[in-house]
């Protein structure tokens, strides 16, 4: 791991405040000087995937829980743990040691309190090399792809493993980059042991996505078993909340446009609404 001091280095001498007026105080953040662009763009007063933040500063309420996999410098979980309070509850996972540092000090001077672990989430328990990239610090996966090169070896765990103490689980946010189908298809029947199921937050790379889940077929699963419904999430500023639920087959030609004739983002930002209770389907 690297030194604070070198870790210094890469980052603004100040913080940024951010968000001010979207959750009480704002949220003050050391960024990356350069070579990561989620830190350029809040360096030019942007807002990072504002859909995102809206519904997580409305639905986090003091007392409830939001695990963020995928933390990287902290915006979204320090967001998260202003909105719920002290009685609330916030779980960072962040496999690679310098984000994880940042997001460190980034919870330290904002004074909230975040449960920041180390490991991967992945499908199953384990270790496996993490591949990062030297030009944005924000795209690093335990995934193998051509623009990232072999970091380390980070263990790997599950939700089940993580979470295991959580008597309540009101959101989780999952950006990782490529390993989402694996944490997807290894969920099972973890989240039932809840009265209701979490609020889902995803970054959906259609493209990536179908090369480790043909058809999109474990989303859809899932999707289907919980009583899932999609939500694609807009960029205006002036957008509802939350956009109306689509219909599956709506979502995967939308996914479908994505692969064949998408041109700039490659993500679409989605969250999956839980209906209000938990009920285990009848084939079970």
């Amino acid at each position: 791991m690297m030194q604070s001091a070198e870790t210094s280095d890469l980052l603004t001498e100040t913080p940024l405040h951010l968000i001010d007026g979207v959750v009480e105080g704002g949220v003050d953040l050391h960024v990356f000087r350069e070579c990561d662009p989620v830190s350029s763009y809040l360096q030019r007063g942007l807002v990072w995937h504002p859909p995102i933040i809206r519904v997580i500063s409305h639905m986090m309420k003091p007392g409830r829980v939001f695990v963020d996999v995928g933390a990287h410098i902290g915006l979204l979980s320090i967001t998260a743990a202003k909105a719920a309070g002290p009685s609330g509850r916030v779980i960072s996972f962040e496999p690679d040691p310098v984000n994880r540092e940042v997001l460190t000090r980034n919870a330290q001077i904002n004074g909230v309190e975040l449960d920041i672990r180390d490991c991967a989430i992945g499908g199953r328990e384990g270790a496996t090399t993490l591949f990062t990239s030297d030009e944005n610090r924000a795209i690093h996966s335990i995934v193998p792809e051509p623009r990232l090169h072999p970091s380390a070896t980070v263990a790997v765990s599950t939700l089940e493993r993580e979470l295991a103490d959580l008597d309540r689980l009101d959101i989780l946010k999952l950006d990782v980059q490529g390993a989402e189908p694996e944490i997807i298809a290894g969920i099972g029947d973890f989240l039932f042991r809840f009265e209701r199921a979490p609020f889902l937050i995803m970054e959906v790379n259609p493209r990536g996505w179908v090369q480790r889940d043909p058809g999109m077929r474990a989303l859809r699963a899932f999707a289907q078993r919980y009583r899932y419904d999609v939500h694609v999430l807009v960029s205006s500023e002036g957008a509802s909340l939350l956009p109306p639920p689509v219909h599956w087959n709506t979502f995967a030609a939308l996914c479908n446009d994505f692969i064949h004739h998408g041109q700039g983002a490659d993500d679409i930002d989605i969250v999956m609404w839980p209906p209000s209770k938990n009920e285990r389907p009848i084939d079970s």
